[in-house]
């Protein structure tokens, strides 16, 4: 009997007995939709993702109605504030908006401007990054301008304003 008993724990590992059951891992979930900023990863990415589209449209209705100064009053009201575009880089809420004008004298030479929102990635309780579509369309011009940009948005007394925007 002592050496069945021995046989069996000897066989026990090739025959199935005595192992012990792979432990199953919870299947993982990930969050998905047809458009991609609103893939949620972060907490509070879902509020920035409102947030945004919110300022976006905001911005394309102020520039659509040939007004520079409400486009520009979600960017940061600061001498730190950065654009960066073709002519290189401007510092300062007062600049960025003199180069506007100096750009867009008029409601014509603005067209009509519309956002695709890509990505929206909070990178802490005080800062989220936006990269994005635009498109510029003027009536005396068949052709559509549009590029890419990259918004750094900062929370600034509570408030959510552009502190960088680089559009190419």
């Amino acid at each position: 009997m002592k050496y069945i008993v021995y046989i069996a724990f000897l066989f026990a590992p090739f025959m199935g007995w005595a192992q012990k059951a792979p432990a199953k891992r919870p299947p993982q979930r990930t969050v998905k939709s047809a458009a991609p900023a609103t893939r949620c990863v972060l907490p509070g990415q879902g509020y920035m993702i409102q947030v945004v589209t919110d300022m976006l449209r905001r911005q394309s209705e102020a520039w659509n109605e040939g007004d520079l100064v409400t486009f520009m009053q979600d960017y940061w009201k600061s001498d730190s504030l950065r654009f960066i575009g073709r002519s290189g880089v401007v510092l300062g809420w007062q600049n960025v908006l003199a180069n506007y004008q100096r750009s867009y004298p008029d409601k014509g030479a603005m067209g009509r401007l519309a956002f695709d929102l890509l990505t929206v990635e909070v990178l802490g309780p005080e800062a989220c990054a936006v990269v994005g579509r635009y498109r510029l369309k003027r009536e005396e011009e068949e052709a559509e301008a549009s590029g890419h940009f990259t918004l750094l948005l900062r929370r600034v007394n509570g408030q959510w304003v552009i502190a960088s925007d680089h559009s190419s």
